[in-house]
């Protein structure tokens, strides 16, 4: 199929992560919903109907346009391609498509500097420097 021409710049269709653990759709308060559990991480995404149907046309080859057309057929509703890239974001951010990692991005913005204390487990950070160590070099004032 042609990839859409609104698109060309962006690069490749995203493609799914293959080692995602994926439930037959269930039903839930607001209609079916379908778990996807990421291995690596252990982390659990609830996705509705529409949303599944979305990261399923994920597949690498479809493009924005089938996507959209495809949606519009099943669901008898428009998407555009805004909420579109938007969702593709998302799932991006969350490290479910091929290419992608969030535990990297995650953790960096949560790991205390030198001398702080982490929020998580209220570990005091050691400052670099202030104990002199063989492995490092020792401290800079031992050197001068």
């Amino acid at each position: 199929m042609a990839r859409s021409d609104a698109q060309p710049e962006r690069g490749p269709w995203p493609r799914l992560r293959g080692d995602l653990e994926i439930s037959s759709p269930k039903e839930g308060e607001d209609g079916y919903v379908v778990l996807v559990r990421d291995p690596s991480s252990g982390e659990l995404f609830e996705f509705s109907e529409e949303d599944y149907f979305l990261l399923s046309c994920l597949d690498g080859t479809l493009g924005a346009a089938g996507t959209m057309n495809r949606f519009e057929e099943d669901f008898e509703q428009r998407i555009g391609e805004e909420q579109l890239q938007q969702f593709i974001a998302m799932v991006s951010e969350w490290g479910l498509l091929e290419g992608t990692t969030t535990f990297v991005v995650a953790r960096a913005e949560t790991l205390p500097l030198a001398g702080e204390t982490d929020p998580d487990s209220g570990i005091l950070m050691p400052s670099l420097g202030t104990q002199g160590s063989a492995g490092l070099g020792g401290n800079l004032e031992d050197r001068q």
